[in-house]
């Protein structure tokens, strides 16, 4: 997640909401070239921490100690070290698992050494003059915008740590343990967040709200500073790599959408919406579709285009029939393995809810839930394939919904627990539907195979 500091009253701002929310033994990871303004930082957060002496880097002396805060502030600049065994001379291990807070320069070059569970940032330059670029070690990010609300858990090199998605417009009722099952499953410490990040639309009106107050709770009583992201900017950041234009068209009704337009360069998003539509904020879906078309160059145009949202589909479509070079990005379809062991975990869940209470974890084995969906139900095949099996089962534990115990997934023995973040996957109203839909369908493709049957 990157986060722009504007000027230095932003980074005092920014450096005293971080101290606020430093334990003892916390470690803060400055990364970034010459005059990028580690040291800067560093004063933010002496000041936060609430320390009266003048902050200066210790470039020769390697570490300073200031004792007059609310925590011991151990400062180190480690620019000049020749290994790791003189940073050690030091005694920073001392001061690492120490009751202070450590603020580490230069903490790159000693990676290998510094402490799992450090907190990263990583500061560059700015496009304008002051201007400083924060990429943030873990955040927690919260977009309601759609119909699906999600809760992620990401780090400094933009990996999402973990994800969860929730029920169709269940947002109010869910976001809260959804939350509390995304930093439980990327074994995320409050503690250890930086920031709580709310996605502020365009989309719907009511989402944004629960999304936005829910942040600023969290924020609020965990004592973060607060980000907030575009989700026309998020669909474009979900395909790094990719050279090509990203049209994000979120179905607006009424046949208008709001829509953006980013070109990738590398892993680095433009928006180059023009001016007239970011005024608007909204458009005719099949108008906007033209005049992208239309600007980069018609039927004869080269440069790869992906529309992508949910009013892709409806407008798009179109114009990817008609010219290879667009592509519109459907959902990712639920694979019938998955859906089955889904309603399954459910299952077994709900037999144990009674007994376990929805604080406790429901522990079973892949050989449960395949007696489930096979005898039981007759969901899935005798000799369901356990490959796909598998798959369908890393997919759930991906999703903060099961958690592998003990053995494989493609094996029968495998323990693993069913958390209780399965009640908000499958609806209980939701059970019984599914399942006739899935027999229905085994019905009809024995009906294809065998008419006399």
């Amino acid at each position: 997640m990157l986060l722009k500091i504007k000027n230095e009253e932003e980074t005092g701002r920014f450096g005293r909401a971080l101290a606020a929310q430093l334990m003892p033994g916390d470690i803060v990871c400055l990364v970034g070239d010459l005059g990028t303004g580690k040291t800067a930082l560093t004063k933010a957060i002496a000041a936060g921490l609430g320390i009266e002496e003048h902050i200066s880097s210790p470039t020769f002396n390697i570490v300073r100690e200031y004792h007059s805060g609310r925590l011991p502030l151990y400062h180190f600049d480690v620019y000049r070290l020749g290994s790791p065994e003189e940073l050690f001379e030091t005694g920073a291990r001392e001061y690492f698992y120490g009751q202070g807070v450590c603020v580490i320069e230069w903490a790159d070059l000693i990676a290998d050494e510094i402490p799992s569970g450090s907190r990263i940032i990583r500061i560059s330059y700015g496009d304008r003059e002051g201007e400083r670029i924060y990429d943030i070690m873990k955040i927690l990010v919260i977009d309601t915008t759609g119909a699906a609300a999600s809760v992620s858990v990401i780090n400094e090199k933009k990996e999402i740590v973990s994800e969860l998605s929730g029920d169709i417009m269940s947002h109010l009722r869910k976001l809260m343990p959804m939350t509390e099952a995304v930093l439980k499953k990327s074994g995320t410490e409050k503690s250890e967040l930086t920031h709580v990040a709310a996605a502020v639309g365009p989309g719907s009106f009511t989402g944004i709200r629960i999304g936005m107050a829910s942040a600023m709770i969290l924020a609020q009583a965990w004592n973060l500073p607060m980000a907030a992201v575009s989700s026309l900017m998020c669909y474009a950041e979900a395909f790094p790599g990719e050279r090509a234009l990203i049209c994000p068209m979120i179905d607006a009704r009424h046949g208008q959408v709001f829509c953006g337009a980013f070109r990738l360069s590398g892993n680095e998003s433009e928006d180059v919406l023009p001016e007239t539509v970011k005024e608007e904020k909204i458009r005719d879906g099949a108008e906007f579709v033209s005049m992208i078309l239309r600007d980069t160059g018609g039927e004869s145009g080269t440069e790869k285009i992906i529309f992508c949202g949910d009013g892709a589909q409806r407008y798009a479509s179109g114009a990817a029939e008609k010219q290879k070079r667009c592509t519109v990005c459907d959902p990712e379809p639920v694979s019938r393995a998955r859906a089955a062991a889904l309603l399954a975990l459910r299952m077994i869940y709900e037999e144990n809810l009674e007994r376990l209470g929805l604080e406790q974890d429901a522990i079973c084995t892949v050989r449960d839930v395949l007696e489930k969906v096979v005898t039981d139900y007759a969901i899935l095949p005798a000799k369901p394939n356990m490959d796909e099996v598998k798959r369908a089962l890393t997919l759930l534990e991906n999703h903060a919904i099961i958690q592998r115990i003990d053995g494989k997934f493609n094996q029968s023995s495998c323990k693993f627990a069913i958390l209780p973040t399965v009640l908000a996957a499958v609806s209980g109203e939701k059970l019984n539907a599914v399942v006739s839909v899935l027999r229905k369908e085994d019905a009809d493709e024995e009906a294809e195979e065998d008419p006399a049957d």
